[in-house]
């Protein structure tokens, strides 16, 4: 049995996010998620929020709808989050994968996976923002995304040190 950490990192320092992942690994845990994003350019502190929820439940659909299966290297960004009207908002994210492998489990036979993951996360959005939800995911493998530090800063999961 797999034994996998979550790591939730927001505006972590680079020394600290690593700190901790090598203390996660001399306790035999070997598969990490660090995940958490960034605004998307245009977007206010104030719809922090409603963006940073929608990472999560995201987050968490992969994880209860992948089981054992989960990529264990995978990354939630949303590209855009738009209120369309006072009861509508749009929702573009990105799940990123590390392996190429990885892609057909997170898509699945014919979709039905990717579609899945999406029902689900829609649902619990739209039960806690009490608006419909269109949500659009979709998927890109970036190898040793979990190595390029413009990223990682990108989706705030490490930060410069102030």
């Amino acid at each position: 049995v797999p034994v996998l950490a979550h790591m939730t990192c927001v505006n972590a320092r680079r020394d600290t996010v690593l700190s901790q992942a090598d203390t996660l690994r001399q306790h035999g845990i070997q598969s990490i998620m660090a995940l958490r994003g960034d605004l998307p350019p245009g977007m206010a502190p104030s719809d922090v929020s409603p963006y940073h929820h929608a990472v999560d439940l995201i987050r968490e659909s992969l994880l209860k709808n992948l089981d054992d299966e989960i990529p264990h290297s995978i990354a939630v960004r949303i590209e855009e989050y738009v209120d369309r009207s006072e009861t509508n908002s749009y929702i573009n994210a990105t799940l990123l994968l590390d392996r190429e492998s990885h892609k057909g489990i997170v898509i699945g036979k014919g979709g039905e996976m990717i579609r899945k993951i999406g029902r689900d996360a829609r649902l619990e959005i739209e039960k806690l923002t009490g608006r419909k939800i269109f949500l659009e995911l979709r998927v890109k493998v970036m190898k040793n995304w979990r190595n390029d530090e413009n990223l990682l800063r990108q989706l705030k999961i490490i930060t410069d040190p102030s």
